[in-house]
């Protein structure tokens, strides 16, 4: 009983102690602040907003700003490279009161653990070469967070909500990172929800963009060498598109579950007047309750007047079309992607698509495995690389026997005259999405 006691005595000193201290650090800080909502950490002076805080003489680069609780009627602009530092975004709001840009910035500065909102622009980055934005609500703006001609920015654990145009715009910008981020029910009037121009060397990973009103993720104008993985793009009005001159991408792993609307399925992926792009190991699927394919027909992966990409171990699945050649697509490879329960597996009615290399896919239960135009194309790796799994192939074969035990079909599977598969598989091919 004695020994109880004591060691319930020495747990409510413990407690005294810690909350005397907290209590004599919380009473200093006050009386530095003077109560004021803003005070600078390096400093130790207190301010009344946060624009007087980011201009007072005392400010230098590298000092660190903090926000307590509340609303500020403000727009601000950041010359100086501080650590601007919200209570948190659920109460430190920054308001833009519906007028011009919340926050501007010209600087290497960092943004952390506020709300951003009612701005014709919530934060806009300028001819800046480094800074985060993490841990902030960024909602009801126009555009979300715009950078033009910057770098080396870190996009991260944010929410973007509800902006009328693009949550993200990259203008001329370049290794930039766009990561874990939530963005949801933007209603873009002109722009897509994440729009890239001329920017290169991007990484836009781990995102959710779900229920926006516009393409989830858009490189336009000469965007070359960013990676677009692992985001979950669900019920938007398009996955990922590329579009003019936009080379040498990788899209990859992404989840991309496109919407059905009263017009039909919106597109998966699109790549338009583009080359070199590798588009690997994605999920890609229709939420579709329609049995019927009605034009406009929507692609897994569309192609148009476009070369040398490489479209391997997709899975693609409940779309009009699962892969679509549309006008003078040349030498692109199909390899190794399951293309199951689409309207047409593969199309090439739209225009002329020749000499594109075509194998180790799995094309199953397509209502049409190939809709064919006058597109001549080369259907297998030769023997004894083989060609395509056909699940209707055993139907239309019957009589096929098996080339020397390779799991090859010694018959060829006829598409047209001009469109054979030589070297047919007997067996579903394995996807290995490693590299």
């Amino acid at each position: 009983m004695v020994r109880r006691f004591i060691l319930v005595l020495c747990v409510f000193l413990l407690l005294f102690i810690l909350l005397s201290f907290l209590y004599v650090k919380f009473t200093n800080v006050r009386h530095e602040q003077g109560g004021k909502p803003v005070y600078n950490t390096n400093s130790g002076i207190g301010y009344n907003t946060i624009q007087e805080a980011i201009d007072a003489p005392e400010t230098k680069d590298g000092n660190t700003i903090t926000v307590g609780p509340g609303v500020f009627h403000e727009h601000l602009m950041l010359r100086k490279a501080v650590f601007l530092n919200g209570h948190s975004w659920q109460d430190t709001i920054i308001d833009g009161n519906r007028d011009g840009t919340v926050i501007s910035v010209e600087s290497s500065a960092r943004i952390e653990g506020f709300t951003v909102e009612n701005g014709s622009i919530g934060i806009f980055v300028e001819s800046s070469n480094s800074g985060r934005i993490v841990d902030s609500a960024v909602r009801l703006n126009g555009e979300g967070i715009h950078l033009s001609r910057s770098s080396n920015w870190n996009i991260s654990d944010n929410s973007m909500t509800n902006n009328y145009d693009s949550s993200l715009v990259l203008n001329d910008s370049d290794k930039n990172v766009f990561n874990k981020n939530e963005v949801s029910y933007d209603h873009p009037i002109v722009n897509d929800t994440v729009d890239l121009y001329n920017s290169s060397n991007n990484e836009i990973s781990d995102n959710s963009l779900i229920n926006n009103q516009a393409i989830a993720i858009v490189l336009r104008d000469h965007s070359s060498n960013n990676n677009v993985s692992q985001n979950l793009l669900m019920n938007d009005q398009g996955g990922v598109e590329l579009v003019g001159s936009c080379n040498h991408n990788m899209i990859e792993r992404n989840s991309i579950i496109v919407n059905e609307t009263i017009l039909g399925l919106t597109p998966s992926i699109w790549i338009r007047q583009s080359q070199f792009n590798t588009v690997y190991a994605n999920e890609i699927m229709s939420n579709r309750t329609s049995s019927t394919y009605e034009i406009p027909y929507e692609d897994g992966v569309g192609l148009s007047e476009s070369t040398n990409n490489v479209i391997v171990s997709n899975n693609i699945s409940l779309m009009d079309t699962g892969i679509g050649f549309h006008y003078s697509c040349e030498n692109n490879s199909i390899i190794g992607n399951t293309i199951i329960g689409n309207g047409h597996g593969i199309d090439f009615t739209e225009g002329v698509s020749d000499g594109n290399m075509i194998y180790s896919n799995n094309l199953i239960h397509n209502t049409e495995q190939v809709h064919i135009g006058s597109s001549s194309n080369i259907w297998d790796d030769g023997y004894p690389g083989g060609g395509n799994y056909w699940s209707d192939y055993e139907t239309r074969y019957p009589n096929a026997t098996e080339i020397d035990s390779l799991g090859m079909w010694s018959t060829p599977y006829v598409i047209n005259s001009n469109n054979m598969d030589r070297y047919p598989l007997q067996f579903v091919v394995s996807q290995n999405p490693k590299r």
